[in-house]
């Protein structure tokens, strides 16, 4: 987990539009808290580095309640396709823009929290990154 925000990340996507991240909250307001917090922290440095003013969310975050323990591959699968199509298109290095690297064993993401499937795709890392790739 991210003990700061009291939320455990599973995965994330960073798109050159859209920025997605799967989480599980250890409390109710733990997901806006860490929202909240990324629009303090984060919003105040990309403005200044970028010359812009104004909010980063276009609008109000989007968020979607989703059973990890039943869809949570999927919605890193997902992720995953985003991504490669993503580097693809831009040109862009995989290893930054999701979890995916994680998942097929190519890097270890220390602060990520692998979704329970994951573990259940085998015994080793070598056969859980196997059966990522298989999907």
């Amino acid at each position: 987990t991210l003990p700061l925000f009291e939320v455990a990340l599973h995965g994330f996507l960073i798109s050159t539009t859209e920025f997605y991240l799967l989480l599980s909250p250890q409390n109710e307001t733990a997901i806006s808290g860490f929202v909240q917090a990324i629009s303090r922290k984060y919003v105040p440095y990309f403005n200044q580095k970028h010359a812009r003013t104004g909010s980063l969310w276009n609008g109000r975050f989007l968020c979607t309640i989703v059973d990890v323990a039943h869809h949570g591959l999927d919605v890193v699968l997902y992720m995953n396709e985003k991504a490669n199509s993503t580097a693809e298109q831009f040109h862009l290095d995989l290893a930054n823009l999701s979890a995916s690297p994680h998942y097929l064993g190519y890097s270890e993401i220390r602060w990520l929290h692998p979704i329970k499937e994951w573990w259940l795709l085998g015994n080793t890392p070598f056969d859980r990154a196997t059966g990522f790739r298989c999907f």
